[in-house]
C-alpha cells in the first residue's frame, strides 16, 4: 500500500463522503432538488416529451445518437433519440459550442427532432444537433469550479495521477509515479496526448546510498481525424516514445496511422478500432540498435458506471511485417476510476508490456499494477 498516498486519501474521503450525504439529504426534501446544490438554481427543471410521457429532469448532454437527460427522479442519465422527442423545454440555460461559434440560452424546443431552437432573453436561435461540439451548463446555473473550468476550456478534458510510496525499515524505498492525459475535441478532430514518468529507489546500506531500481518515462500523441459528423470512420496518426532503463531500452520510438472505427451504442460506452502500419526504431544501452516496420492493430475503450466509476483502456499490437516471431510490440494499459469529488478520484491502473527485449535475464513481459491519486477535468 502505498504510505504517503493512503493519509493524502483520507480527507478526500471525508470531504466526498460528506458531499454525497449532503446530496442524498436534498433529494429526500424534493425530487426537484437534485438540481438544485448550492451552484444550481434552485427549483429549476428541464421538460421533455417522449411519445407523449413528460420526463422532468436536467439535459447533460447531446450525441449523435440522442439527448442524455438525466431524470429527477431517479439516478444516471437515459439516452433519448431525437425522432421520439415531441417537445424539449429547459429552465436551465446552457453553453453551447457549434461550427466555431458559441451561444448560451434555454432550449425552447426541438424543430423536426434536429434542430435546437434556443432563446436568447426573447430572441431565437436554430442549431442543428450534428453541429453541436460541446454543450454545457452555463455558469449563471452552476458557478462551481468545475463547469467554470469545463466553460473556461470547453474542448479540453484530463486527468494528473500522482502515486508516491516511502518505506522506511530494512530497506529504504522512495517511489514516485506520475502520468497525466490531455484530450483535445472539436467538430472533427481529436488530439490525446498521455505522458508517464515513474522513478523508483532503494536504499539497502546507508554507506551505500540509493541504487536506482525503475527509470522510465512514456510519450505517446495521438491525432484522429474524423470524416463525419457522426465521428464515427477517421484516420489517425500516432507518434510513442518511451523509456525503460532497468528494461535496457534507452529510448524507443514507434510511429504508426491508418484508419479506424468508432462505435457508439450507448450514451455511456465506446470503443475505437484501428488499423494501420508503422514501425519501431529501438536503441538498447548494450545491444545496439535496430528498427522494423510493422503492422498495427490496436483499440481503445471507455465506459461510465453508476456513481461516475470510469473505466478507460488502450490496447495495440505491432508485429514486424517481415518475422513477427522474432520482433513485435504489444502493450496494453486500463484503468478504473472511482470518484471521490468532481475533481478527484483513485485510479487502479493495470499496465501490460510485451516486445522482443535482446536481454536474456530481463525477459519480454512486464505488468505493473499502480494505485494512484487522480485530478480530474
Amino acid at each position: 500500500m502505498r504510505n504517503v498516498l493512503f493519509f493524502l486519501f483520507i480527507p478526500l474521503l471525508v470531504f466526498g463522503s460528506a458531499d454525497r450525504n449532503t446530496s442524498d439529504a436534498n433529494t429526500t426534501k424534493s425530487k426537484k432538488e437534485k438540481f438544485s446544490g448550492s451552484s444550481i438554481k434552485e427549483g429549476k427543471t428541464d421538460t421533455i416529451v417522449v411519445k407523449g410521457a413528460v420526463l422532468q429532469g436536467q439535459v447533460t448532454g447531446l450525441t449523435s445518437q440522442g439527448l442524455s437527460f438525466s431524470l429527477i427522479y431517479g439516478r444516471g442519465s437515459i439516452l433519448i433519440s431525437y425522432a421520439d422527442i415531441d417537445t424539449l423545454t429547459t429552465e436551465h440555460s446552457y453553453h453551447i459550442f457549434y461550427n466555431g461559434k458559441e451561444t448560451v440560452g434555454k432550449i425552447s424546443g426541438l424543430y423536426e427532432h434536429r434542430w435546437l431552437v434556443i432563446d436568447q432573453n426573447g430572441s431565437k436561435e436554430m442549431i442543428s444537433v450534428t453541429d453541436v461540439d460541446r454543450f454545457i451548463l452555463s455558469i449563471q446555473d452552476d458557478n462551481s469550479f468545475t463547469n467554470k473550468l469545463h466553460n473556461l476550456i470547453p474542448f479540453w478534458s484530463g486527468n494528473v495521477d500522482l502515486g508516491i510510496e516511502i518505506d522506511q525499515g530494512g530497506v529504504n524505498k522512495r517511489k514516485l509515479d506520475i502520468s497525466g492525459r490531455f484530450e483535445y475535441h472539436r467538430q472533427r478532430d481529436r488530439i490525446v496526448v498521455f505522458g508517464s514518468r515513474e522513478n523508483d529507489t532503494q536504499e539497502v546500506n546507508s554507506s551505500e546510498g540509493w541504487t536506482v531500481t525503475k527509470d522510465e518515462y512514456l510519450v505517446n500523441v495521438e491525432g484522429n481525424r474524423f470524416l463525419s459528423k457522426e465521428r464515427r470512420e477517421h484516420l489517425f496518426l500516432i507518434a510513442g516514445f518511451e523509456r525503460d532503463a532497468i528494461r535496457e531500452i534507452a529510448s524507443r520510438a514507434y510511429p504508426a496511422g491508418g484508419a479506424g472505427y468508432k462505435w457508439m451504442p450507448t450514451d455511456n460506452f465506446w470503443l475505437m478500432m484501428q488499423l494501420g502500419v508503422g514501425g519501431v526504431f529501438n536503441n538498447y544501452m548494450t545491444y545496439g540498435r535496430n528498427y522494423y516496420w510493422a503492422a498495427y492493430g490496436g483499440g481503445e475503450y471507455y465506459y461510465t458506471f453508476f456513481q461516475g466509476v470510469v473505466l478507460r483502456g488502450k490496447i495495440f499490437f505491432m508485429p514486424s511485417i517481415v518475422d513477427s516471431h522474432s520482433s513485435w510490440l504489444f502493450r496494453f494499459n486500463s484503468s478504473l476510476a472511482f470518484p471521490l469529488s468532481n475533481l478527484f478520484a483513485l485510479k487502479l491502473t493495470l499496465e501490460d508490456v510485451d516486445d522482443n527485449n535482446p536481454a536474456p535475464d530481463i525477459g519480454n513481459n512486464k505488468i505493473t499494477t499502480t494505485f494512484s491519486l487522480s485530478f480530474t477535468f
